[in-house]
């Protein structure tokens, strides 16, 4: 192997790389937000339960 093929090997390599480092993160970033809309649904049943039970001591104290 001269250089030039080592040099065009390597280059290769860090392409290869980049790639798999960017489709890693894409598919992190994508783990990432679906664990974020299950943390606010998740947060809008427990206000919507806390609602329901403020209401129901509230109907207790009339």
């Amino acid at each position: 192997m001269n250089a030039m093929e080592i040099i065009k090997d390597c280059e290769d390599r860090a392409q290869a790389y980049s790639a798999n480092t960017a489709d890693r993160l894409a598919y992190e970033v994508g783990c990432l937000r679906a664990q974020v809309r299950h943390l606010c649904q998740e947060m809008e049943f427990a206000v919507e339960e806390i609602g329901n039970i403020e209401k129901m001591l509230m109907g207790e104290r009339a």
